[in-house]
């Protein structure tokens, strides 16, 4: 008998995603406009830096809704695109691993190091990078299987 692997239903991901998109525009209107905002409004955008202890783990459990639940069809190919992106994800932060023993003194090394300290080190880049990553990959091959029709 085979057994599948247990994800949450399909509407956990509709929230997930509808959820992280909204937080994502807010966001981004905010930063853009904040100088134009009236104070009540930018008052409203301080309370995402000054509470990110209580953002960033609602936003966390967004993404694992949103990338631990069913597609509308979840088939072979799905779960084999999840596996394919969970090995380029591992395979990017095992050389991006590898990449930190380059020298400090050049400045590659520094700045990489940089970069390593601040995405590679937040599970929750490394997992919006796999939704994306997955998203992008179900979307070109849906588009590729309506253009072969």
């Amino acid at each position: 008998m085979k057994k599948g692997i247990p994800f949450l239903p399909h509407w956990c991901q509709i929230v997930g995603y509808a959820y992280l998109i909204t937080f994502l525009v807010i966001l981004f209107l905010l930063v853009i406009f904040a100088k134009w905002l009236p104070a009540p409004i930018r008052d409203f955008a301080g309370f995402f830096g000054d509470n990110w202890n209580i953002i960033g783990p609602v936003n966390m459990l967004m993404v694992i809704l949103a990338i631990f639940s069913k597609d509308k069809v979840e088939d072979e190919m799905s779960r084999d695109i999840r596996v394919k992106v969970l090995i380029a994800i591992a395979l990017f932060i095992f050389v991006c691993t590898l990449l930190l023993y380059i020298p400090v003194s050049t400045g590659f090394g520094s700045a990489f190091r940089d970069f390593y300290e601040t995405f590679i080190n937040d599970i929750g880049i490394v997992f919006i990078a796999y939704a994306m990553l997955y998203k992008i990959i179900i979307w070109i091959c849906q588009w590729r299987a309506r253009n072969e029709e």
